[in-house]
Parts: C-alpha cells; sequence; structure tokens
C-alpha cells in the first residue's frame, strides 16, 4: 500500500505546542538551545515547535517524553489531571524517602545540605582515583 504524504493532512494538537511550551520555560528556562541539545535536534525545530508553527507527532512526543523521562502519555494527559510530570516507576524507594525528606527542608536547611553533598560529590572514590594510575 502505497501512502500519499503529500496529500495527508496532518492534525495539529495545539494542547501538545502548549505543554511543550511549559517544559521548554520550566526544565530549560525558555533556553530554546539548551532544550535542543538535550533532546538532539534543531533549534530551529524547537523554535517551530514552541510558535505553534509546527505540530508536535507521534514520534517527536515520544522522542521527547522519552529523552525528558516523562511518563508515556505525558503530551496527551489532561493539564488539569494529578499527574507527575516526570516518569517515577524506575526510581527506588530509598530515592524516594531520600526526595521526601529533602522537600520537607526549609530553604536554609536545604542550602546547607545540598552544600554538603556537592563537597561530598567532587571527591573521586577509590574506584575513580585508581583509573588514574
Amino acid at each position: 500500500m502505497k501512502i500519499d504524504h503529500a496529500n495527508m493532512a496532518i492534525e495539529k494538537k495545539p494542547h501538545r505546542n502548549k505543554k511543550f511550551n511549559k517544559l521548554l520555560v520550566e526544565q530549560f528556562k525558555g533556553v530554546q538551545v539548551a532544550m535542543a541539545n538535550a533532546l538532539g535536534i534543531s533549534p530551529s525545530l524547537i523554535s517551530r515547535y514552541a510558535s505553534g508553527s509546527k505540530g508536535i507527532g507521534e514520534d517527536m512526543k515520544t522522542l521527547i517524553e522519552e529523552k525528558l523521562n516523562l511518563q508515556r502519555g505525558w503530551f496527551d494527559q489532561d493539564e488539569n489531571a494529578e499527574q507527575p510530570m516526570i516518569d517515577l516507576s524506575n526510581i527506588s524507594l530509598e530515592k524516594m524517602e531520600f526526595m521526601k525528606e529533602i522537600a520537607a527542608m526549609d530553604e536554609e536547611e536545604f542550602h546547607a545540605k545540598i552544600g554538603v553533598f556537592k563537597a561530598v560529590a567532587a571527591v573521586p572514590t577509590k574506584k575513580e582515583s585508581n583509573h588514574d594510575d
């Protein structure tokens, strides 16, 4: 079966472009080049999606959901539904408990602990330091 792509109308789904712009602002502070780099696509394509001049099809929707670790089908979920933006299915219970502890911290405690975390993370592990030999 041959498909005539020239005469095939692509259904625009403006809700996807709206959610795309939400991601662009929330995850990339509106920087289109940063989003393009994260997705591995051209900045001009990001610009076309952001302006709404190009609709987001199934393949691009899937690519974005996978690359940004969004819940599968996130683009087509009801905006008013209480749905997590990221897919939590691959996060261990230990990590979830840690996230709960972080969420309960006030800003001062959070900044103090994140400073310690970053300092510890910068110290090479025994395994890493053995590779320097």
